[in-house]
């Protein structure tokens, strides 16, 4: 039974990773990409199910729109998108083909690419960051050459090893407080079969 309560304590620690948010702040061309991403707290390669919410203000120069979850829809194709605890990044160099797009679901003129090769912008050659707010008219169309791996994303406010405030609580997440509880439960359990076994 102490092997059992040793594994729920384990099991508490591995299951208290939780989402992380990035946030995205990128020049293209003349226009630009501000807001976030959140994904579900994984790291290394990342597939789509990894995303877990989006808001992405898309700036073509002129214009601007909004790619949200209830509006837009991400695809991730190969696996040249990666996590760490504290930056997105994307393999621009892979030339695989690969590409993250979050796109508009009532327009697929309206778009925030990354691309290994000229997947998204078709009117552009090599790898880079693609966005347009309108139609196939390439001056809606704003492109940035990247080669090689590159930051796309940043936590604003990493977690860090300094030492909180006076006062500071730190709330655990849900996950960490059941498996506690059932750590408890757990040894009650075991002390009330072994008073039992002796009387």
């Amino acid at each position: 039974m102490i092997k059992f309560a040793i594994a729920l304590t384990v099991g508490a620690v591995v299951c208290s990773a939780g989402p992380i948010t990035y946030d995205v702040s990128q020049t293209v061309g003349v226009g630009s990409v501000t807001g976030t991403i959140e994904t579900d707290g994984n790291t290394g390669a990342l597939a789509v199910g990894d995303i877990m919410a989006f808001n992405l203000l898309v700036n073509n120069g002129t214009g601007t729109f909004d790619l949200t979850n209830s509006n837009a829809t991400p695809t991730i194709f190969q696996s040249d998108l990666s996590a760490t605890a504290t930056q997105l990044s994307f393999n621009f160099g892979a030339g695989d083909e690969g590409y993250v797009l979050f796109e508009a679901n009532n327009s697929p003129f309206q778009y925030y690419c990354l691309e290994t090769d000229q997947i998204c912008s078709f009117n552009f050659t090599g790898s880079g960051i693609d966005l347009a707010l309108s139609d196939t008219d390439a001056t809606s169309e704003q492109f940035q050459s990247v080669t090689g791996s590159a930051v796309i994303a940043n936590v604003s406010d990493p977690i860090t090893t300094d030492t909180p405030p006076v006062g500071a609580i730190a709330a655990p997440e849900p996950s960490t407080i059941s498996f506690l509880g059932l750590g408890f439960a757990a040894l009650a359990f075991w002390k009330f079969r072994a008073a039992r076994a002796k009387a």
